[in-house]
């Protein structure tokens, strides 16, 4: 059984066992069940936003790619096929990369038709 498994199952017995109380996703914001409205930050893109959001970024990043690392190990544990690493991580950068692109042909499109 994977580490992260038992210690989320771990936790969450101690939570429900003790009866400790804790934020749920419900209690910090509305749970309706449809999209958000889709609106574009109102921050300027300079450097100094870049330096504040980068680190964040990075960590995220790092958390996703040791998420992805993770989960593709079960997967070769569980069907006994070996791949190598360096896949999972290529497309763990694809992705994202790929999205951000798009976001920003879009939104330079978007801006291009306000003008």
């Amino acid at each position: 059984m994977p580490s992260s498994l038992v210690a989320i199952v771990t936790v969450a017995a101690l939570v429900i066992g003790f009866g400790i109380h804790t934020r749920s996703v419900g209690d910090i914001s509305s749970i309706s069940g449809a999209f958000p409205p889709f609106h574009i930050a109102s921050v300027p893109f300079t450097w100094e936003t870049l330096m504040i959001v980068l680190p964040y970024a990075v960590i995220v990043a790092g958390v996703g790619l040791i998420e992805s690392l993770l989960t593709l190990n079960l997967i070769d544990e569980i069907t006994g096929n070996a791949r190598p690493q360096q896949q999972g991580v290529r497309g763990s950068g694809a992705r994202p990369t790929c999205s951000a692109a798009s976001s920003a042909a879009w939104a330079a499109a978007r801006r291009s038709a306000r003008a």
